[in-house]
Formats: structure tokens, C-alpha cells, sequence
């Protein structure tokens, strides 16, 4: 859930790995590792993630329906391809 939740939040504002990798302080194949589900991402990641893309915390450990959803549509060659949020991320 959160490594699909990232990897559309990550496409939506048009970051790279690297640029997200930087942010998190972490490398580029962890950020990879994190959205494929074979890392686990942290707490305090977490609360950066929350920070950049101006989510509440529940938003990437949670799937309650009162909290802002985001839409991901998988096309036919199985890319996620999500519906941009309202406000990109601040630099």
C-alpha cells in the first residue's frame, strides 16, 4: 500500500528518484526498494513524506476513507499512472 501510494505521489509532482531519494536521505535503489515493498519505510520518513507532499501522517499508513484519497489508474502496459494532487510539493 505505501510503496504504490509513494511511487504515485512521487510520479504526480514529477519527482525523481534522486530528488526523493535526497529528501528522504537515503539512495536512489532504497527509494526503488521502498516503492516495490522490499524496504520497509520508516517512521521518521514518514513524517517527511507527510511534510513534502503536504499530506496528513494517516495519509501513508492508513486507507481511511475521510482522509484525501489518491487516485491511481494502472494503464495496459501496467504503469501507475495517478491523478495529480491539487498543490505540488514545496521546494
Amino acid at each position: 500500500m505505501l510503496g504504490k501510494r509513494l511511487d504515485a505521489l512521487r510520479i504526480a509532482y514529477g519527482l525523481p528518484h534522486k530528488r526523493l531519494a535526497r529528501e528522504l536521505d537515503v539512495s536512489q535503489s532504497t527509494i526503488s526498494r521502498m516503492i516495490s515493498g522490499k524496504a520497509k519505510v520508516q517512521f521518521d520518513q514518514v513524517v517527511k513524506l507527510s511534510r513534502l507532499f503536504k499530506l496528513p501522517l494517516e495519509a501513508f499508513v492508513t486507507d481511511d476513507p475521510a482522509l484525501p484519497s489518491i487516485t491511481i489508474t494502472i494503464n495496459r502496459s501496467g504503469a501507475v499512472v495517478p491523478q495529480p494532487p491539487a498543490e505540488p510539493p514545496g521546494e
